[in-house]
Order: structure tokens, then sequence, then C-alpha cells
């Protein structure tokens, strides 16, 4: 398991000499670095990564084929979807 920890909306991870590497051999595979409300778009919808990338909204640095296993874990939904109803 990979130890990491938010702070204000960014992944941080510990220093590698107090990382254990067989615990911790896949290392980082992206960095996504983007405005917050661009990065809560890149990980709802990460197939919209690229498109940001390329307006220069968000800078992908690794393997972007990250993000679409990501995607493949999520599910898509109808946010008018009646959560409540009489």
């Amino acid at each position: 398991m990979r130890s990491a920890c938010l702070t204000r909306g960014i992944a941080r991870r510990p220093p590698p000499h107090l990382v254990d590497p067989q615990t911790d051999s896949a290392g980082t595979q992206l960095t996504v670095s983007s405005p917050k409300k661009a990065l809560a778009g890149v990980l709802l919808k990460p197939s919209s990564a690229t498109e940001l990338e390329q307006a220069g909204v968000v800078t992908l640095d690794g393997d972007a084929g990250a993000l679409s296993a990501l995607a493949a874990v999520l599910d898509d939904f109808d946010p008018s979807f009646p959560i409540v109803t009489p």
C-alpha cells in the first residue's frame, strides 16, 4: 500500500528514505498540476484530462494511462437523479 496524504488538495508522498520499497514499489505514476476546480474535474471525469491539458488548464507529468485505470473503477451517474422522492 502506498502511503500518501492529501494537503490542501495536493496528494503528497513521504520522502524516499522513509518509504519501504517492499511495500511501496509501484511509485508515482502520474502527477496532475492544476487549480483546485480543474483538479476536481479531472478526478470526477478522468477522460477530460487530455482535453484540459491541451487547453493549458492542467499539466500531466507521467503515465496518463493511470487516469484510464481510475476511470475504469468510477461509475457514471445522472446528476439529476432523484435522491429523495415523495
